[in-house]
């Protein structure tokens, strides 16, 4: 069982470059958006893991997510009581801690920055009393940004839908307005004319 998050679009770290400490398996599996495929680190006191955003977003909160069914074997092969907190870097020399100290492990961990915090790179750290191994299935990262946009919503007042293309059968107060209009120049037309050549008419009679 898994608990649900939007991944893909909204979450800022979808198949974005990572880096972590110690891997047994690719770290790129936690930001992969399958959370049946995971990162894993080998046994250490600290670990770390990275994901590189590309450039700066303004972070609201950070999501870690592990299978349930799991969780037995996660306690097992970690033992130690671990904690694990989340920075957020601008750069090198601007670095915050987001959300509380959480510990490890749970099937989701929830960072919530409040305020939210600006950074390029989520780092995820874990320390341990003795060496344990840090497991991610699947990191979420959230910006008020996106939240803002809500490309999924319908009714959101940002989303620009496209023109409705408009058949010569609808009908519409503003087809019969153009229409009114292109018969009233018509018969302006016919009678300039008819009036030019009765004008015309006149002429030749007085002569």
């Amino acid at each position: 069982m898994f608990h649900v998050f939007t991944v893909g679009a909204h979450n800022l770290a979808a198949n974005k470059p990572t880096n972590a400490s110690y891997s047994v398996t690719p770290s790129s599996l936690a930001v992969d958006g399958d959370p049946y495929t995971c990162y894993l680190s080998k046994d250490a006191r600290y670990n770390f893991f990275q994901v590189f955003l590309g450039r700066i977003h303004l972070i609201s909160s950070v999501q870690i997510q592990l299978e349930e069914e799991k969780l037995e074997t996660y306690k097992r092969i970690s033992p130690g009581i671990s904690e694990v907190w989340i920075t957020i870097s601008k750069n090198k020399h601007h670095t915050r801690k987001c959300g509380p100290f959480l510990e490890f492990p749970r099937s989701l961990m929830n960072f919530t920055c409040d305020p939210p915090l600006e950074g390029s790179t989520i780092m995820i750290n874990m320390i341990s009393k003795r060496p344990n191994k840090m497991v991610l299935c699947e990191v979420n990262v959230e910006s008020p940004e996106v939240e803002l946009i809500n490309l999924n919503s319908t009714h959101s007042p940002l989303q620009i839908l496209p023109e409705k293309s408009q058949s010569s059968s609808e009908f519409t107060p503003r087809s019969l307005d153009d229409g009114i209009f292109t018969f009233c120049i018509y018969i302006l037309v016919i009678a300039l004319l008819l009036f030019t050549i009765i004008e015309g008419f006149i002429i030749i009679l007085r002569r």
